[in-house]
């Protein structure tokens, strides 16, 4: 069975139920559905954009071919607004909101 990876965005209101993820970013996979790719803490606001990052092709302990990985981290972009619309459609879902 395939498996799908990715760094997703849920929405928390007491820190222990959390809303259905959204996709944010699709990662390659690893052995045993972890990802190669994993998200840095924390998002940067500039103007009406909010910025988070991923850290592509993180080698994993015992990765075959490591050879093959080029780490690097990647920024991805999202608009206050449309964030904002997530976590107001997120919140009206979940109880404990």
């Amino acid at each position: 069975r395939d498996h799908v990876c990715y760094v997703g965005l849920a929405v928390s209101c007491d820190g222990r139920h959390f809303g259905r993820p959204d996709v944010v970013a699709t990662t390659r996979c690893a052995p045993g559905g972890r990802s190669f790719d994993l998200p840095a803490d924390g998002w940067v606001v500039e103007g009406r954009v909010a910025y988070f990052y991923v850290h592509r092709d993180v080698p994993m302990p015992n990765s075959v071919g490591s050879a093959s990985f080029n780490p690097r981290l990647v920024r991805y972009a999202v608009s206050l607004e449309e964030l904002a619309n997530f976590t107001r459609a997120s919140r009206a879902e979940l109880p404990s909101c």
